[in-house]
């Protein structure tokens, strides 16, 4: 017993060692990562992408790696403004036997770059600790962290009791359904236990919020500017109803999750208005139509449709107080809370592995936004947990990453799997 546990501790080292000893690595395969820019909307270069990881991962000895492109229809059906961009995701499995399979997703797609760069952002930057490009922090670091950590649990001599899937998916900015949600319909997302990507610093993600995206649009009558009272305006309507939105949520506010959050604020369901806003037709005329949406994230404890009501109820109330204008809501996407570990297996396996690799215990939190978790969860029915480490720019401006806090994450992902593998 105590000589199995001496060659436990011995490889644990070796492994950790390993990790510790691809700082260079993990570096250079992030800034090839950033260096295609996956920019989602349209959905650009995922298909580079992916042959640049399958690449990668066949070189740290991964055979088994399978392309995955949406079909033309389906994707013509889906995203008929984007159906030039091919949706291409990719899924690897290093197999070992009849052992637990550890799935690791990273989502492949970041957001445009906002206007206030001051770098190229496709082209990493070092300074100290921070690398900077965009998905850099989101989520890519992430991605090239736990490459690393599949490459060092290969390179040792005796390879671990466990099969590793990873999948690089497409689309998770914008709902991931011809992303993780594609392949988890299909059957191709599989694992025990996942890890995907979580809140920022010392924290194991637990849950996701969810998400109701909408537009709300009102249709009024025109008229000449010089005589308004023969017109119906659209856009009157509308900021009635924004207003009333703002009274009704703050009332939802009321009821506040069980669960952990970073922020006091978080605790609730919240409500952002006029994301996108638009209407009318020339300054001289009434506007006879004005729409805007709305971004809603709603904690586990809240109903999806007492949100909805909620929304419904805002509309009408904007109808009835100006009468002869018409409002309607449009639904862009929705989807409820997940929780990532419900019978509570993997929690205690992944926080002793953080303290193992790290030295500091995680606190447990419910992440505000949605993440790739909910069609792993939801959709695959594999149980997921999300990692993260300092990050700033998200987003935003000057995107970066803790290069540190990525080798942490390499190593808490090894820990993982040799706990995984010990049974």
């Amino acid at each position: 017993m105590a000589e199995a546990k001496a060659r436990q501790k011995t490889r644990l080292s070796s492994l950790l060692g390993a990790v510790d000893g691809s700082r260079d690595y993990l570096v250079g395969l992030l800034s090839r990562m950033v260096a295609v820019p996956t920019i989602n909307p349209p959905g650009q270069n995922y298909g580079e992408f992916c042959e640049l990881m399958r690449d990668e991962l066949s070189a740290v000895g991964v055979s088994d790696i399978q392309p995955v492109t949406v079909p033309k229809e389906r994707l013509t059906a889906q995203l008929p403004q984007y159906a030039e961009h091919e949706r291409t995701n990719l899924i690897a499995h290093f197999r070992q036997g009849d052992y637990p399979t550890l799935h690791l997703n990273c989502h492949i797609d970041v957001v445009p770059p906002t206007s206030g760069w001051s770098r190229d952002p496709f082209n990493a930057e070092i300074e100290g600790d921070k690398l900077y490009g965009r998905g850099s922090a989101d989520m890519k670091g992430i991605g090239a962290a736990m490459v690393t950590a599949v490459r060092a649990l290969i390179s040792l001599p005796e390879e671990p009791r466990l099969n590793l899937a990873l999948s690089f998916t497409a689309d998770e900015e914008t709902g991931g359904e011809l992303g993780a949600g594609f392949l988890a319909e299909r059957g191709m997302i599989l694992g025990d236990f996942a890890i995907v990507e979580g809140l920022d610093g010392d924290y194991l993600t637990v849950a996701n919020k969810g998400v109701i995206w909408a537009s709300l649009s009102f249709r009024g009558k025109p008229a000449h500017a010089s005589i308004p009272h023969r017109g119906k305006n659209a856009f009157l309507a509308g900021m009635d109803c924004a207003r009333r939105l703002k009274s009704l949520f703050g009332k939802l506010r009321a009821e506040r999750t069980a669960y952990p959050t970073q922020e006091a604020r978080q605790t609730y369901t919240t409500i952002n208005i006029g994301g996108v806003a638009e209407g009318g037709s020339k300054v001289n005329t009434v506007p006879d139509h004005f729409s805007f949406t709305v971004d809603v994230r709603t904690i586990p404890e809240m109903a999806k449709e007492k949100v909805l009501d909620t929304l419904s109820e805002a509309i009408s109330g904007a109808e009835k107080a100006n009468p002869g204008v018409k409002g309607r809501m449009e639904i862009i996407q929705e989807a409820e809370a997940v929780l990532g570990d419900e019978g509570g297996r993997w929690l205690p396996l992944l926080d002793r592995a953080y303290r193992l690799a790290t030295g500091r215990k995680p606190k447990h939190c419910l992440a505000p936004f949605y993440t790739d978790m909910r069609h792993i969860v939801g959709g695959a029915g594999v149980p997921a947990l999300g990692l993260g480490c300092e990050v700033g720019g998200v987003h935003g401006d000057d995107e970066w990453v803790s290069i540190s806090g990525l080798v942490d994450i390499a190593r808490v992902v090894a820990v993982v799997a040799e706990l995984m593998a010990k049974g």
